[in-house]
C-alpha cells in the first residue's frame, strides 16, 4: 500500500485504540503484525530526524540543536521526507474483524484509518 511517514504518524495514534482493546485473536494477531511494521517506520522517521539535526544543527555543550537560521532548511527537508509516498507491506484490517471485536470507532478514527481498513463496497 502507498503511504507516507506523516500519515503513519497520524494513524499510529488512532490504531492504538484497536491494539489496546481486548479483541478477537484473528484481529489481535493481525494488529500485532501491523503495529510492528509501523514501529519500524517510526524508527526510520526518528533516524532521519536525527540525521537532519546533525546535518543542520550545531553542537553546544554536548547537545546538538538546529539554530533558528537553519530551521527553515531543516523543516523543509524534514517535511519533504515525511510527505514522500512509499510502499508499505501491510495487510488491510478487515471490516468484519473490527465489527466482530465490538470495537467502536469514531468518525475521526475512520477518517484517519480509512486507508488501512478494508471497507466493504456496500459502505462506500
Amino acid at each position: 500500500m502507498k503511504t507516507s511517514f506523516a500519515e503513519l504518524r497520524e494513524v499510529q495514534q488512532n490504531m492504538s485504540r484497536i491494539i489496546d482493546a481486548v479483541i478477537a485473536p484473528q484481529l489481535s494477531y493481525r494488529m500485532h503484525k501491523q503495529a510492528g511494521k509501523i514501529k519500524d517506520a517510526q524508527k526510520a522517521m526518528e533516524k532521519k530526524r536525527l540525521e537532519l539535526i546533525n546535518k543542520y544543527g550545531e553542537k553546544v555543550e554536548h547537545k546538538t540543536s538546529v539554530p533558528e537560521s537553519k530551521m527553515k532548511e531543516f523543516q523543509d527537508e524534514y517535511d519533504k521526507y515525511m510527505n514522500a509516498e512509499f510502499d508499505l507491506d501491510m495487510q488491510l484490517i478487515p471490516w468484519e474483524c473490527i465489527e466482530q471485536s465490538g470495537i467502536k470507532l469514531s468518525a475521526v478514527d475512520i477518517a484517519v484509518l480509512k486507508n488501512f481498513i478494508e471497507i466493504p463496497i456496500k459502505l462506500k
